[in-house]
């Protein structure tokens, strides 16, 4: 993963705010962040989660700065 995220232009997370990733999703960001890779999402939800893209209309013009 971590290979992959360094050969991207841009790595873009969405996962929604469904509580059942066991905190997988803060390690991950953790692994990522702690390689200097920035992360993007389409859209925040309320709660701050990076808003998953089948909850999201279509006009979505720009990635939004994550971290």
């Amino acid at each position: 993963m971590i290979e992959a995220a360094l050969r991207a232009d841009r790595v873009v997370i969405a996962w929604g705010e469904k509580h059942f990733f066991n905190k997988r999703d803060k390690k991950v960001m953790e692994l990522l962040k702690n390689e200097g890779i920035n992360l993007f999402c389409l859209k925040k939800a309320k709660s701050g989660h990076p808003r998953h893209p089948s909850r999201l209309g279509h006009d979505i013009d720009e990635l939004i700065y994550f971290g």
